[in-house]
C-alpha cells in the first residue's frame, strides 16, 4: 500500500509541475508577440472603379464596380451591403471576388473572398432600373470587417 501511495503522490507532483511549466510557456509566448500581431485588425476602404458615364434608361440595368481595399494589418473577408438605392432601382446581382451573394437580403449583401493586408477585392453590383425610376439619386455601399467592426461607406 505504501508503494501505491507514493506512486499517486509522484503522479500528482508530476501533473502540477507539468501544468506550471505549460502556464509559464503560455505567458512567455503571449508576451513575446509583437504589439502589431496582438492587435491585428482589418480596415476596409471603398472606391468606385467603374460606373455608368451618363444617364441610365428605365427598364434596363447598369453595373458599378467597387474596389474594397484592406488598409489594416490582418487578412479578412468583408461584408458588402447596399443599404440605400433611389426609388425604382434594385440590386440584381453581385459578382467579382465574392463568396456568395444575397441580393434578396435586406439590405442586399455579399461577402468578399479573403483580402490580405495591403490588397483589395473587386465587387461588381448589377442594378435593375424599373419603369417607375426617374430623376437622379444616390446609391450607398458599405463594407465592414466582421471581427474588428471597422467599416467604410461610399455614395455614388
Amino acid at each position: 500500500m505504501t508503494g501505491s501511495n507514493r506512486s499517486g503522490e509522484l503522479s500528482d507532483t508530476l501533473r502540477a509541475v507539468t501544468l506550471s511549466v505549460l502556464m509559464v510557456l503560455s505567458v512567455l509566448s503571449v508576451g513575446a508577440l509583437p504589439a502589431a500581431a496582438q492587435a491585428s485588425e482589418a480596415d476596409p476602404s471603398i472606391s468606385v472603379t467603374n460606373q455608368p458615364s451618363g444617364n441610365v434608361s428605365a427598364e434596363g440595368s447598369f453595373d458599378i464596380t467597387y474596389e474594397i481595399a484592406n488598409n489594416g494589418n490582418a487578412s479578412s473577408s468583408f461584408t458588402v451591403e447596399v443599404p440605400s438605392t433611389p426609388s425604382g432601382i434594385s440590386v440584381d446581382s453581385f459578382s467579382g471576388d465574392i463568396q456568395g451573394p444575397n441580393p434578396d437580403g435586406s439590405p442586399p449583401s455579399t461577402s468578399t473572398t479573403a483580402v490580405s493586408a495591403g490588397s483589395a477585392a473587386t465587387v461588381t453590383v448589377t442594378y435593375n432600373v424599373s419603369s417607375s425610376a426617374s430623376g437622379s439619386g444616390n446609391i450607398g455601399v458599405d463594407a465592414t470587417a466582421p471581427l474588428s467592426g471597422n467599416s467604410d461607406s461610399q455614395t455614388t
